[in-house]
């Protein structure tokens, strides 16, 4: 007798490869990027940021870009699922005629129909946590002994030297500018993290990007997302001999506050934040920090995520929205001992996530055993980012939750409304940072202030209300 596939090897082995992404995504406008990348709207922020991949576990997924600080995620079961609040049996239905599989030829059989009606597609797929070493050697490197080799490195010592050398020319430039911008935040300049952030001013940039052109292959500089061709009404500009002008990849208007990823076995860079210290006229607020990285070649950790804080036994470590709100916490790592929220007696750090979605959970591993106080800004978002959210669908409308105690009966009462009522639902739940650091081994403390005092840590200090908060 021949040995039946179960629904979830069926839809790994047999269904999913055959469905073509850009065709069961079509209502989010998919646009097919380099590779097999393929970009498209994001269902839950509406936003051109989300992408389309296929996880380690061969399931079509979307992703909404970390940078949006969206994070929306939904396998293509759910997407599918969701979009036409849908049974599980309409579900595979759709699914198998995407991928032309004939599913009434193939499985009617009675065990398999029950095992849809059952079927559970939030299953969580197993994580890889990345764990630090104390006991692998620290590396101080000189990437001017290396740039010799650069032609025959892999990709992630490529990227780590490009960015290094980025990093490396804003610590000589003129830094008053960068000082000024945080001044004009009401940051104490005698924070030892501001010494950690370079500057380029809109000059600056013009310069290294000469510099950088006669240091690098310029394929790699284009590859690595560091340049790109200068573009003027969508056509390619040429200077005077018909070679083709590049330009820094991200625009510059006054100067950049240039906020480093550490690697944590060595003084290279993994990445790079870019704060504006202001924008033009033109420029979207989401423009205010762009991000250079290539997060599949090598992963920037947030920046103050350090080595002195991972070996540290006794850091209380301050979750925050942007490094910003990290500099506004007179953080320090002088004290001894460890209490919960008890800040007289602990080293004090801060990781300064880009937005409440913006760490990935397999890095969270570095953080077992750690005492994290999560300080998230006090809006929808940032408490949704600190709990997880709740969603309940029906019909053409959709309402979204808190996941916390006040937000969990709100949604349960209108899903008891709806039951009553005869009319269709669908629920689903995101994760919120709390359980992600729970799940990752860490301890945690979500912090909550009224908004009146501050929306954010930063406005906090701005307002004078600081220690009203934290007790200082």
């Amino acid at each position: 007798m021949e040995n039946k596939l179960s629904l979830k090897d069926l839809l790994i082995e047999e269904i999913y490869p055959k469905i073509d992404l850009a065709e069961a995504f079509r209502d989010l406008d998919p646009i097919r990027k380099s590779g097999k990348n393929i970009a498209c709207k994001c269902p839950s922020c509406g936003q051109k940021r989300a992408y389309l991949s296929v996880s380690k576990k061969k399931i079509p997924q979307l992703i909404c870009n970390r940078q949006d600080a969206c994070g929306h995620y939904e396998s293509i079961w759910q997407y599918i699922q969701n979009r036409g609040s849908l049974s599980n049996h309409e579900t595979l239905k759709e699914l198998a005629k995407l991928a032309h599989y004939n599913l009434e030829e193939n499985r009617q059989e009675k065990e398999f129909t029950r095992e849809v009606k059952h079927y559970n597609s939030n299953e969580v797929e197993e994580i890889n946590y990345v764990h630090f070493d104390k006991e692998k050697d620290y590396s101080a490197i000189s990437i001017y002994e290396f740039l010799p080799k650069f032609n025959t490195m892999k990709p992630s010592q490529k990227l780590k030297m490009l960015y290094t050398y980025i990093y490396q020319y804003s610590k000589i430039t003129n830094q008053k500018p960068k000082l000024s911008y945080y001044e004009s935040r009401n940051i104490n300049l005698k924070n030892k993290y501001i010494n950690e952030i370079g500057f380029l001013s809109s000059n600056d940039v013009k310069k290294l990007t000469e510099e950088l052109q006669t240091i690098f292959p310029l394929n790699d500089l284009l590859e690595y997302g560091i340049l790109k061709v200068k573009t003027k009404n969508e056509m390619e500009v040429l200077d005077r001999n018909g070679n083709k002008v590049y330009v820094f990849k991200q625009y510059c208007y006054k100067g950049f506050c240039v906020v480093p990823s550490y690697d944590m076995y060595s003084n290279m860079i993994t990445g790079l934040k870019l704060r504006n210290i202001e924008l033009a006229e033109w420029q979207p607020k989401s423009m205010k920090e762009p991000e250079m990285s290539c997060r599949d070649i090598a992963y920037p950790l947030p920046f103050a995520f350090n080595r002195e804080m991972l070996l540290d036994a006794n850091a209380c470590i301050f979750l925050v929205e942007g490094h910003v709100d990290g500099l506004s916490l007179p953080v320090t790592s002088s004290k001894v001992g460890q209490s919960e929220i008890d800040y007289e007696k602990s080293n004090t750090y801060f990781i300064a996530s880009p937005g409440v979605n913006g760490i990935s959970q397999e890095v969270l591993g570095l953080l077992k055993g750690k005492f994290v106080v999560v300080c998230f800004d006090q809006d929808f978002a940032g408490k949704k980012g600190a709990y997880g959210s709740i969603t309940v669908k029906y019909g053409d409308e959709k309402e979204v939750f808190v996941n916390d105690y006040e937000g969990k009966q709100a949604a349960n009462a209108l899903m008891d409304t709806l039951e009553k009522n005869g009319i269709t639902y669908y629920s689903s739940t995101l994760k919120g940072i709390k359980q992600k650091l729970e799940e990752a081994g860490a301890r945690v403390y979500i912090k909550h202030w009224d908004m009146n005092l501050g929306k954010d840590v930063n406005e906090l200090l701005q307002n004078a209300n600081l220690n009203r908060v934290f007790n200082f």
